[in-house]
């Protein structure tokens, strides 16, 4: 290592706080920083700065010793070889000269005030200072140029600035190196340092943990007015951010972080304390969390990286009681990620202590029980009119994370006709309405005011008159009361004027509503676009089941609503108050999405209670893992059209919640639209390649109210962009795919349509649209059916039409590009056709269509896959909806066994 030093300042003066600043690769952000320094006002000796240079490649090194030359602040700069963060921030440990430390990283900067506020509360405290001052952190989000104050932990400061024992507030544990300042001689004793083995993050929870858990009394003064910006990257490549993509983040910051805090207590002689135990909790926490998103980096851990998290989380869990995990109110924590670690890790053999009786179904007269288990499922009796009985719909569904299994939530509905009981393992267990509330170990005073509070109220004149403590402060509260209570005869005297939602509301409860609308059937596809399943069961309803009160709704703008007046479709247009007038006496609502402007339709303080049962029919196969996005909709029915995507959704020990009680394998509406594709022998015209790739929600901004997206920068620039250009504007591709007998066509999915203008598209390329004309119909013309992960190839695979995946993007898709998880279906093992990676691969595949030389029985796998091929399709829908209408026979619920 090397060492060189300036200081506009003579050393002779020991500062009262030094500044530790590790640095590497953050030229871009240096001068801001070290500005903000410059800046500080306070006197420049009451501070120094030491700057270590962590092997930086950039220019790092020459901005700081040209600022060295001016300012007035006093500077170190030491330079050594790569090695971390914490190797840094350690070198500058063994320089550093002041009372207090704290350790800034040099891409974020402090506010003017920073030091003189940090100043002030250690000489407010310097009789009995706390063994560490921490700071406030305010998020500068970069790529908006804004700040943000909505850090998880801000809830510390809600009280201002003050001094917080850890013992008696475990909740204000503290993990933020920059933001913490800690006694330099106290932590020389304990010889501390930052653990280097933790490179990827945890670095800082470790040291200021350590550091705590060697003081007598861990207490910390928080200072709310000290402002410390915290920079959020536009890039997203700090060592924060990129952290979660390292798999050591998965292994080694558990060993060399937490557990290497539980050995210190162990070696100390204690327990772990509530505050660590809270602050393990907010960390780990984190990364369960992080592996509910799609395409979560978790998701890409080998087993053998899994398996030592799993081992790690159950060595850390075992030093967390039960009463911490359920007291734990520092985030928003739900009861699957606290039964996560309660039943995955504490409790791997749960049973449970009651039966929850959590939904009733009266038109089909039948309840839903529910409970939790880990480890095996109960043996499970169940009593219903004095027999033993099996339910026929029940299901085990798995609550996984980090790719295990970690307990498992019991669904079984029974009929509501009868008496029922169940025993588990042998014992009657005990049934109760609702959902078990989860356990409170410590209450808070603010808490019991809030119970006891509900319903009463402080305000009147005897309050007013008690409070005031003179006759004068009496005399004004009654003539206030006086007035308001005049004011509020005044008002209800005066002729009420009727809000828009209250003619509304009054609208849909009239009479003409009422007759119009009763035990109406309600559909719809997306807002702006039929031409989906919702638009084949309306044409089959308006054709075959006419006595239904049926309805279409539709934006009057999209170009298929003059397509479906002139076919005699009754409309509705979406966002109207017949819409909602007809929602409001609906029985039935169907849709083939599930977007918030399908199942939240109603404007807000609309007061209708739903009676609908909402069909959820589907825009495609589901073949990838929805469940998250599934199972936080109510969904009374689910259409499905294979046998295994029926199965991989009502199958015990999957993540999905439905059994076969809300899903009913039926086929598609639109399927019974589809005719048989001629083959490549028929005519001799050309022929046709229709290009339909899905959408990527990684290139597109999030849907609004409408579900409508718009294109993010840099979508030229992108593997999809270049991918499509490749074959759509290439001449010489298309003039390669004309000399075998091809044209082509592209049909863009409707989220991607913005990103047509985008691409380079030869003028031969035929556009096609989603709107104003039939899927089928576009499906008929096509002889070859080229997409990359869109269940369109369904369709062709049930029609016969040859199909290529043209997957271009599998690693990016595959790292969390788009908004599923894998599922059951593989596209090399069960598609309707070959998988190709790049233009020249999809070549050969549509000239081995023609030739013939396919190894493998596409059509086979296709015959396989769909059990309904009748274009009774939309009548099976018909009659699964008509069923969950009406009540259904025990004998459907129950299967009877032999009493032992």
């Amino acid at each position: 290592m090397q060492a060189s030093s300036s200081t506009a300042q003579p050393e002779s003066t020991e500062p009262v706080i030094s500044i530790i600043s590790a640095v590497y690769n953050v030229a871009e952000y240096l001068p801001t920083y070290l500005a903000s320094l410059d800046a500080q006002n306070v006197d420049p000796a009451k501070f120094e700065v030491i700057l270590v240079s962590d092997g930086s490649p950039d220019d790092s090194e020459e901005i700081i010793k040209d600022w060295m030359r001016t300012s007035p602040v006093q500077a170190r700069l030491l330079t050594k070889d790569n090695g971390g963060q914490a190797s840094a921030r350690n070198y500058g440990l063994t320089v550093a000269r002041g009372t207090w430390m704290t350790f800034c990283d040099p891409d974020d900067f402090l506010d003017p005030a920073y030091l003189t506020e940090v100043l002030a509360n250690m000489e407010l405290n310097a009789e009995n200072p706390p063994a560490m001052f921490v700071t406030r952190l305010v998020s500068y989000l970069e790529a908006s140029d804004t700040y943000s104050h909505n850090h998880p932990l801000k809830r510390r400061f809600r009280d201002g600035t003050r001094v917080v024992n850890l013992d008696r507030s475990p909740d204000f544990f503290h993990m933020h190196g920059p933001t913490a300042i800690v006694r330099r001689m106290a932590a020389e004793r304990m010889s501390l340092r930052f653990a280097e083995a933790l490179r990827f993050s945890f670095e800082d929870a470790h040291y200021v943990a350590s550091y705590l858990l060697g003081q007598s009394v861990p207490t910390i003064g928080y200072i709310d007015t000290a402002i410390y910006n915290y920079r959020v990257r536009a890039a997203r490549n700090s060592s924060v951010q990129i952290g979660a993509t390292k798999p050591e983040k998965y292994t080694e910051v558990l060993q060399h972080g937490h557990l290497d805090l539980i050995d210190q207590c162990r070696a100390a002689g204690h327990g772990v304390p509530k505050w660590l135990q809270f602050m393990m909790l907010y960390d780990t926490l984190w990364y369960y969390r992080g592996d509910r998103r799609v395409g979560a980096p978790s998701k890409q851990l080998s087993e053998e990286h899994l398996a030592i998290f799993h081992r790690h989380m159950a060595e850390i869990l075992a030093e967390i009681d039960d009463e911490s995990i359920n007291d734990f109110e520092i985030m928003p924590t739900d009861g699957d990620l606290r039964n996560a670690l309660l039943l995955g890790y504490r409790h791997p053999n749960h049973r449970p202590s009651q039966i929850n009786i959590v939904e009733h179904d009266p038109q089909r007269e039948m309840t839903r029980l529910e409970y939790l288990y880990s480890g095996t499922l109960p043996n499970e009796q169940i009593t219903y009119r004095g027999r033993d009985v099996t339910p026929l719909m029940a299901k085990s569904q798995a609550v996984r994370l980090m790719g295990r299994d970690l307990f498992y939530r019991r669904h079984i509905w029974i009929p509501s006709s009868g008496t029922f009981s169940l025993q588990l393992d042998g014992v009657m267990t005990p049934l109760s309405f609702g959902r078990t509330p989860r356990p409170v170990y410590t209450i808070r005073p603010i808490q019991v005011q809030r119970h006891f509070g509900k319903g009463t109220s402080t305000k009147g004149i005897t309050a007013r008159g008690q409070n005031s403590g003179n006759k004068l402060k009496r005399s004004i509260g009654m003539a206030e009361y006086v007035l308001s209570d005049r004011l509020s005869r005044l008002r209800k005297s005066l002729p009420k004027r009727k809000n828009e939602i209250q003619r509304l509301q009054a609208f849909i409860g009239s009479a003409s509503a009422t007759f119009r609308y009763n035990e109406a059937w309600v559909l719809m596809d997306r807002p702006a676009a039929a031409n989906d399943n919702a638009e084949h069961l309306y044409r089959y309803l308006r054709k075959s089941r006419p006595k239904v009160n049926a309805w279409f709704v539709l934006e009057k703008s999209s170009p298929d609503w003059q397509r479906l007046a002139e076919e005699g479709f009754k409309l509705l247009e979406y966002g109207s108050n017949n819409h909602y007038a007809a929602l409001g006496h609906a029985v039935v609502y169907a849709s083939s999405h599930l977007d918030r402007f399908v199942t939240s339709p109603f404007p807000n303080g609309l007061k209708i209670s739903p009676r609908w049962k909402f069909v959820f029919l589907q825009h495609g196969v589901t073949l990838h893992d929805q469940s998250a996005w599934f199972n936080g909709k109510k969904i009374d029915l689910l259409i499905t059209a294979t046998r295994d995507e029926y199965q991989s959704i009502v199958a015990d020990g999957n993540s999905y919640k439905f059994t076969a009680k809300e899903v009913a394998l039926t086929g598609f509406p639109r399927h019974d639209a589809l005719r048989p594709y001629a083959s490549f022998t028929a005519g001799g015209q050309q022929k046709t390649i229709v290009v339909s790739p899905t959408w990527r929600a990684g290139l597109l901004s999030a849907a609004d109210e409408r579900g409508n997206r718009e294109l993010l920068p840099g979508f030229r620039d992108s593997t999809y962009a270049r991918a499509l250009s490749s074959i759509l504007g290439s001449s010489l591709y298309i003039d390669r795919l004309a000399d075998q007998g091809y044209r082509i066509a592209y049909l863009p999915h409707p989220s991607m349509t913005a990103a047509t203008s985008e691409l380079d598209i030869d003028p031969r390329v035929e556009i096609l649209s989603w709107q104003g004309k039939v899927f089928t119909d576009i499906l008929q013309q096509a002889d070859v059916w080229v997409t990359d992960y869109s269940s369109t190839a369904f369709e062709a695979g049930y029609a016969g039409v040859p199909v290529v995946y043209f997957q271009f993007d599998q690693a990016e898709m595959a790292s969390g590009l788009h908004i599923y998880d894998s599922g059951y279906f593989s596209f090399l093992e069960d598609g309707f056709g070959p998988v190709v990676a790049d233009e020249e691969e999809l070549l050969r595949a549509i000239q081995g269509f023609k030739a013939g030389a396919s190894s493998v029985d596409y059509q086979q796998r296709s015959a396989e896959t769909f059990p309904h091929r009748d274009s009774g399709n939309s009548a099976r829908v018909y009659r699964a909806i008509n069923a969950i209408l009406k009540k259904t026979a025990a004998g459907k619920i129950l299967g009877s066994q032999e009493k032992k």
